[in-house]
């Protein structure tokens, strides 16, 4: 939530923009609180996640399923997220909704999917 509600950076004109070197990158960067705390919020996504997945399979094995059955659960949970990628943009247009009411339905999406893999084992 707290990563929904930070400002968005102003605009940057990119006619008088002269090339940025590594180190003021790293500079710019260091002082940047929105970015550290969406840093520190993908870290935790990425965290929760991959854990979540590493343990998808081991799951479906430890019921009695085998390669097969993972690897069948796989391609559909990854043909499912298909017609989210493609109409993005015509959901969002369609709904007049900005970026942030969509990234929380994902968020509360992926929080639903996360638990219901975790009550599956027991």
């Amino acid at each position: 939530m707290v990563a929904l509600s930070l400002p968005n950076p102003p605009p940057a004109s990119h006619l008088d923009q002269k090339p940025v070197t590594l180190l003021q990158g790293f500079r710019t960067l260091r002082s940047n609180r929105v970015y550290w705390v969406m840093l520190a919020a993908l870290f935790l996504c990425t965290l929760a996640s991959g854990s979540m997945e590493s343990f998808y399979s081991v799951l479906i094995l430890s019921a009695g399923g085998t390669e097969q059955h993972v690897g069948f659960a796989l391609f559909l949970q990854a043909t499912s997220e298909l017609p989210v990628m493609f109409g993005y943009s015509r959901l969002r247009s369609r709904l007049h909704l900005s970026a942030a009411p969509l990234m929380a339905v994902s968020m509360l999406c992926y929080a639903l999917k996360a638990l219901t893999l975790a009550s599956a084992a027991l």
